[in-house]
């Protein structure tokens, strides 16, 4: 029997530049990334060592008495270990599946136990074959064309895809629904391309189809982009999760808050994009010097150095050598500069004695932070709670659905009349009252439901369009807010032009708004693919809140903005400052030149209406015309609405 491997060698190429890939991506202590790699490091192995058995096998079948006693005793443990490692591959994959639950420490050993046992009594089971006939000498090469050998793989691999299909329906409801049916029919796939192998032994086309489904997962299930950020630290989320289990395993752990002082001037000064880049020296510094641990962004001008350990004296020397080196310069354009930077050390669970107490810690430290005061101690942060009701309010509205919508109308010049509105979420929590929308968000943002609730938000803003047939009333679309996280989502396009098209709306229907920096401090890839997608299906973008950010007039020519809003502080400025007045009379003759329409927001008296009458104003939005009201509210001020006499 001669056998064909040039799939394997195909394969090799594959996992090689897979392996080149990884290597350019941070590495992360994510199950479900440590999962991969092992599935890598297997398959490679499964490939090299079934091109060195093809080999031995072609070389050496006939003639049979020819071959050394030794010499096949190898060859039958080289065939049998890809045996193992096939299945070892498909054990693997079984975890890899289970690790995207985010099941606790003690479940998932048991998964672990339920997926190494079956592998360890299989491999004793081989090497008993091994020795059987290794010390009988029976005349066969290849011992994988047993019946003994195929169906203890038969065996294993439908016991493997029945756990995979146990976790699929047991934890159905932790999973993403599209990658669960993604995983799962990769690893039917899997199985069935290996079960299909053992029947066909001649032809090597097993490791070549597991290389092509290794790429799938790529793209399906790692996403690098959606665990970390710009500058190489990953999103919050996870501290939160890896927090979570060691609260839950009584393990000690650390975590040292680095406040990088100098963010927003090096910001202002530079661009965020080379902000970020400094703040990836950091990063990198930190992933090469310091203990096994990792790095998060908590928020633009903040990192979090996660380290587990047990003595205060690690403790002491990491936080010791990121202090040492910042009193070094740093590289920031093209100059190179000392930056300050404060440090808090939290010890846990000494100081902070669970996942309660570590959310109070966070919300104090960002709201100290965000106003610029000094932050203090882990204890006194965990003393204040003025922002812990707020997240108790949104953890109620999402249990309850409590979360409301709002619609500010938006006027029309040219048509005069109400053409548009705008969606703006309210809570009103029956414990607390009426929260900010700012506060919220903010709070929402940092706790990691902000996607929940956008989705939240967005069918009901779909559901209130198609329900109340809007367009009767002459309006043509609602604006829809996208925050930063939002934006940071590689599905997102797909998943809202998906709630489209089951509510019947078309592209024409939905303008959704990205703040300036949503854009600028989001990854820029995913940004760029979500509006890419969005654009390739009809809906129309608008630039948010233009003049609060870091002003980067590029994203208005490289971004398919069809409308520019403008904020309200500049229009205030305007009435009291020259310069801002000169400001808000550029940015419109800017928006003209690059034929975007404007939306000025914060409209509020008729002198205002004049002046932005006179410089070409497209659409107003604003307490002159309507202070966001509810869904019956605004169909009922659609009806009733009377052009103001300013406006004919």
């Amino acid at each position: 029997m001669m056998v064909n491997c040039l799939l394997d060698f195909v394969a090799v190429v594959i996992i090689v530049m897979i392996s080149c890939f990884m290597l350019t991506k941070r590495r992360s202590g994510l199950p479900f990334y440590i999962y991969y790699r092992s599935e890598l490091i297997v398959l490679l192995m499964i490939t090299l060592l079934d091109i060195f058995t093809s080999w031995l096998i072609n070389s050496s079948y006939d003639p049979l008495d020819d071959i050394d006693g030794s010499l096949k005793v190898f060859i039958y443990i080289a065939n049998l270990a890809v045996v193992f490692l096939r299945l070892f591959f498909i054990a693997l994959f079984t975890l890899y599946l289970v690790s995207f639950t985010r099941i606790d420490g003690k479940s998932m050993f048991k998964w672990r136990v339920r997926v190494y046992s079956v592998a360890t009594a299989t491999l004793l089971c081989l090497t008993w074959i091994v020795a059987y006939y290794g010390i009988r000498n029976i005349d066969i090469i290849d011992l994988r064309e047993l019946p003994i050998v195929k169906y203890i793989q038969y065996a294993v691999l439908i016991y493997y895809l029945i756990l995979e299909y146990v976790v699929g329906l047991r934890y159905r409801k932790l999973f993403d629904r599209n990658l669960m049916l993604h995983v799962m029919l990769d690893g039917l796939f899997l199985t069935a391309i290996i079960a299909g192998q053992v029947a066909f032994q001649n032809v090597r086309f097993a490791t070549f189809a597991a290389a092509i489904v290794m790429v799938d997962l790529i793209y399906v299930g790692l996403r690098p982009e959606e665990i970390f950020d710009d500058a190489g630290a990953m999103f919050r989320k996870y501290m939160m999760d890896f927090s979570a289990e060691d609260f839950k395993l009584e393990r000690n752990f650390w975590l040292i808050f680095i406040r990088v002082n100098d963010y927003k001037v090096l910001a202002e000064s530079f661009g965020v994009a080379e902000a970020d880049y400094f703040m990836r020296q950091v990063v990198q510094y930190i992933y090469d010097n310091g203990r096994r641990g990792g790095v998060f962004r908590e928020s633009s001008d903040v990192i979090i150095y996660r380290v587990s350990g047990n003595g205060q004296d690690d403790l002491d020397r990491a936080k010791a050598a990121i202090e040492k080196r910042f009193l070094s310069p740093w590289r920031v354009g093209t100059m190179e500069t000392v930056l300050s930077a404060d440090f808090m050390t939290v010890r846990c669970p000494e100081q902070v004695r669970n996942m309660k107490e570590l959310v109070k810690l966070l919300i104090s430290y960002d709201r100290k932070n965000e106003n610029g005061d000094k932050i203090g101690t882990p204890e006194e942060l965990i003393g204040e709670n003025e922002d812990e009701k707020i997240l108790e309010a949104v953890r109620r509205a999402l249990e309850n659905g409590g979360f409301q919508v709002f619609y500010q109308p938006i006027y029309s010049a040219k048509e005069k009349k109400i053409t548009a509105a705008e969606a703006l979420i309210r809570l009103f929590d029956p414990v607390y009252g009426y929260i900010p929308p700012e506060d919220m968000i903010k709070i929402a943002e940092r706790e990691g439901c902000i996607l929940e609730i956008g989705e939240i938000v967005f069918r009901k803003v779909c559901e209130f369009f198609a329900n109340e047939n809007l367009e009767k009333f002459g309006v043509r679309y609602v604006e829809v807010n996208l925050s930063a996280v939002q934006c940071a989502k590689s599905r997102l396009a797909e998943e809202f032009v998906g709630i489209m098209r089951h509510f019947n709306l078309g592209p024409q229907h939905i303008n959704f708004e990205i703040t300036e920096t949503s854009a600028m401090i989001a990854n820029s890839e995913t940004v760029a693919g979500n509006i890419d997608r969005f654009e390739k299906n009809g809906i129309s973008l608008s630039l948010d809140d233009y003049g609060t950010g870091y002003s980067n007039i590029s994203y208005l020519y490289n971004m398919p903005f069809k409308i520019m809003k403008i904020d309200k502080s500049i229009l205030w400025s305007a009435e009291k400052n020259p310069k801002a007045d000169a400001t808000l009379k550029n940015t419109y003759d800017m928006a003209k030149k690059l034929k975007l329409k404007v939306v000025q927001e914060g409209v509020e008296t008729e002198e205002q209406i004049k002046k932005l009458l006179d410089l070409g104003c497209d659409y107003f939005q604003g307490y002159y015309f309507s202070k966001p009201v509810s869904g019956d509210d605004f169909i009922k001020y659609l009806k009733e609405f009377k052009l103001p006499m300013v406006c004919r």
